[in-house]
């Protein structure tokens, strides 16, 4: 006659009350760990494997910015040294007047057609700007470069960046994240990520 082992994990007597449900998820295992946990239903961010950084936090797209690989993260592009002078006079002297409060045009849409030289004057505008030490943070999107071809991770990326130009804008990028659960969510909106993020 076969007997039947059964390996199943142990069953509560009853049902967990909704109330209690995340304490007896566990009833009766052992052996584990769990490092990080979202407790996003009760609006609060627990960190349970000490103290993360902002970077684990945001997750940020790391070949994104005006630095990355332009060999392996396009577009590999930049002015040649003479040329572009007009546009570029144009969006230095537009970005230094939004600086000074000059200008009420909070953003610049620099638009053409592909392959004109959007993405190696906008190279060449963050690179001026690094030299200078006032670029808080660049992204460069790409089609069909997976992160770098969509939305959902822009913001962070940006508050990212902007931690790291901007050290004191860290605690309150933290704070935002740790107050508003789901704010690094894809589903969440691009205006209220940068609304809290940046």
């Amino acid at each position: 006659m076969d007997q039947e082992t059964d390996t199943s994990l142990p069953m509560a007597s009853s049902p967990p009350s909704q109330a209690n449900q995340g304490t007896d998820f566990f009833l009766g295992a052992h052996n584990f760990s769990i490092e990080n946990q979202y407790n996003v239903g009760e609006q609060t961010i627990v960190m349970k494997s000490g103290n993360l950084g902002l970077l684990d936090i945001l997750n940020p797209i790391p070949d994104a910015s005006y630095t990355r690989n332009r060999k392996t993260s396009p577009p590999d592009s930049s002015c040649l040294p003479g040329t572009r002078q007009d546009v570029l006079k144009k969006v230095t002297s537009w970005a230094d007047s939004s600086l000074l409060g000059w200008n009420n045009r909070p953003v610049m849409w620099l638009y053409g057609y592909v392959g004109c030289g959007k993405s190696a004057i906008a190279q060449e505008v963050a690179e001026h700007y690094a030299r200078k030490k006032r670029l808080a943070a660049s992204f460069f999107f790409f089609r069909g470069s997976g992160d770098r071809s969509r939305t959902g991770k822009f913001a962070a990326t940006i508050a990212h960046q902007l931690a790291g130009a901007i050290p004191s804008t860290s605690r309150f990028i933290e704070t935002n994240v740790k107050a508003h659960a789901g704010l690094l969510e894809p589903r969440t909106s691009l205006s209220a990520q940068f609304q809290h993020l940046v």
